[in-house]
């Protein structure tokens, strides 16, 4: 399957090289929370794009998540979709979910923003 519809892409404050891009394989896979299918992929120094998968939802249960690097942190990322909110610590190779409630009606509605204070 290729993966031509992007969304969301963020930089590394500390290092404009690393690059995370959220990406699905159509509009509709990207924003109906219905029929969702996304992943992501990580850049680093011009090398190959590399898809990130470590501590993620399943591709088949998310859609494009919203992207932001932390101003502060160095190598500091979040996504949120339908499935949470996730951080990395390691410049987008692996993510954890950071535990929270989070309402079952959220699953059902695909984020509009993302804000890292």
């Amino acid at each position: 399957m290729e993966w031509h519809y992007g969304w969301g892409l963020a930089v590394d404050s500390s290092d404009p090289e690393t690059v995370i891009i959220s990406t699905a394989p159509s509009p509709d896979k990207a924003h109906n929370p219905a029929a969702p299918e996304s992943t992501l992929y990580r850049l680093v120094q011009e090398r190959r794009w590399q898809e990130v998968r470590a501590g993620m939802a399943e591709r088949n249960t998310m859609v494009a998540s919203i992207l932001t690097a932390d101003p502060d942190e160095a190598h500091v990322f979040y996504a949120v979709n339908n499935a949470g909110l996730f951080q990395s610590l390691d410049a987008g190779l692996s993510w954890r979910q950071i535990p929270m409630a989070w309402p079952d009606h959220y699953r059902n509605r695909h984020p509009n923003a993302l804000l890292v204070i």
